[in-house]
């Protein structure tokens, strides 16, 4: 008589991942992380203007935490690899980040600040954002199935668009409704806000999945210089155009703030429309750019934005008229708006799948690199001009001039047409360019060409904006 099998000899399986779970928390997490962007670190510069710094402060408060910032984004798969959890690693940066906004809460609620203390809670702020990114980006392509990613990322990007326009637009009506402008407490409910919104973030963040074997290596630690990384792919020529771009338009760009606020006298809800103007221009335009790259091509795209981006600061010198500025403000928006969709997405396509997070590391620091050495100039400019309008002429004018120099170079390199389609996220805002946009590298998909398309049976239509 043979003895009784067990009932149940199968080793119990894991719960499956609840997929319309992880999709709800990502979104909610998405609102509340862009409401952190558009309260946060966007109203540092007239935060420095309120307490007192000067022009040139408040202009590099923009540029050199985030040059901080890529230098620690370097370091990341050190760190990521020591703690084998992509979800551990980001909780820690958001954690950080969290307590850069308690400091500059602080400040504003004691009128209390000095230029090293904000520098230092800006850099923590950029260098948290900017090594949490990359981790992100392998973490979430970990959870979302291929199947599913172009009406997740869609749905995700049109919520964390909204999130930051609402944000920038709230910060605004906050400080308007809270003046005088040289006290610090109408930014005290910002920061508090932004904080608020950090701290959801990390909440919704704790109780997403990380799949229990998941790798946690992101890549291979860089052996190699950023220059040395960058020099062997075979866009280099045209990265370094992309580098020129931004080096001369930094000369301007970050100075743009205390020429609203001081010279042209505006108060802190003009500023809030015009810069939120060239932020939905920018969402606005974003999936028709990327269609007409598809459609058209990207050679001209880029060639009309690159002219169009060229004249842009030295149109600030013509009319003080608000409805004027608004519309260039809409226009630049829209110009940056083609560049920035397709600078990262021909260097992406141009670097094979194992290299593409090494090397594009090494572009976000290099060009960082030339966004500081932009700012440091312009701020040498009105530092000697003493800070006055002839400094601003100056420095717009030259950003102008290398704009238009570069124009030139376009001609000599090839762009061929977008194979790759991406979403993107919103990391920063820019007063001019609107917002600052970082790929989601697992959100990127090749385009088929139309002789494949008509092959093959027709598709339900979906949303698939690059926006």
């Amino acid at each position: 008589m043979t003895p009784a099998q067990p009932a149940n000899l199968e080793v119990p399986k894991a719960p499956k991942m609840d997929m319309e779970r992880e999709f709800r928390l990502s979104k909610r997490e998405g609102l509340a992380f862009s409401m952190m962007v558009g309260l946060g670190e966007t109203y540092l510069p007239a935060f420095v203007l309120a307490v007192g710094m000067g022009e040139v402060t408040s202009g590099l408060i923009a540029t050199i935490p985030i040059l901080i910032g890529a230098i620690f984004q370097t370091q990341t798969p050190y760190l990521v690899n020591r703690l084998r959890s992509y979800k551990q690693w980001i909780l820690l940066c958001v954690g950080l980040q969290t307590c850069a906004l308690g400091a500059l809460s602080w400040m504003a609620y004691t009128q209390k600040a000095t230029a090293l203390e904000v520098f230092i809670a800006a850099s923590l702020y950029w260098a948290c954002a900017m090594s949490a990114g990359p981790t992100w980006n392998a973490w979430m392509g970990t959870i979302v199935p291929p199947a599913q990613r172009t009406r997740f990322w869609s749905q995700r990007t049109h919520i964390s668009q909204i999130g930051t326009l609402a944000g920038f637009v709230m910060g605004g009506l906050l400080l308007q409704h809270l003046v005088p402008i040289r006290d610090l407490s109408p930014f005290l409910p910002i920061f508090i806000l932004a904080l608020l919104g950090r701290s959801l973030s990390c909440f919704l963040l704790s109780r997403q999945h990380e799949p229990e074997n998941v790798n946690a290596r992101l890549v291979e630690p860089l052996t190699a210089s950023p220059l040395s990384c960058i020099k062997k792919q075979p866009s280099y020529t045209f990265i370094k155009y992309v580098l020129f771009i931004h080096f001369s338009t930094f000369i301007a760009s970050p100075f743009f703030t205390p020429y609203m606020l001081q010279h042209l006298k505006l108060d802190y809800f003009g500023y809030a429309v015009l810069t939120a103007a060239a932020l939905a221009a920018k969402f606005i335009s974003l999936p028709f750019i990327s269609k007409l790259i598809v459609q058209r091509s990207t050679r001209t795209v880029i060639r009309l934005a690159g002219v169009g981006i060229a004249t842009l600061p030295v149109l600030w010198l013509v009319s003080d008229w608000f409805p004027y500025l608004l519309f260039i403000q809409l226009v630049g928006g829209v110009f940056w708006g083609a560049l920035d969709l397709a600078f990262p997405l021909l260097i992406i396509e141009s670097i094979p799948d194992k290299e593409r997070l090494s090397a594009l590391t090494s572009y976000n620091l290099l060009r960082s690199g030339a966004i500081v050495i932009g700012s440091l100039l312009g701020g040498a400019i009105l530092y000697f001009t003493e800070k006055g309008l002839m400094g601003y002429v100056i420095i717009f004018s030259l950003s102008t001039g290398l704009r238009a120099l570069s124009i030139g170079t376009m001609w000599t390199f090839p762009i061929s047409r977008l194979r790759i389609m991406a979403f993107w996220r919103v990391i920063g805002i820019a007063p001019i360019h609107g917002a600052i946009l970082s790929p989601i590298l697992s959100s990127i998909q090749k385009i088929q060409s139309k002789k494949k398309a008509k092959a093959k049976p027709p598709e339900k239509p979906s949303n698939r904006s690059a926006s």
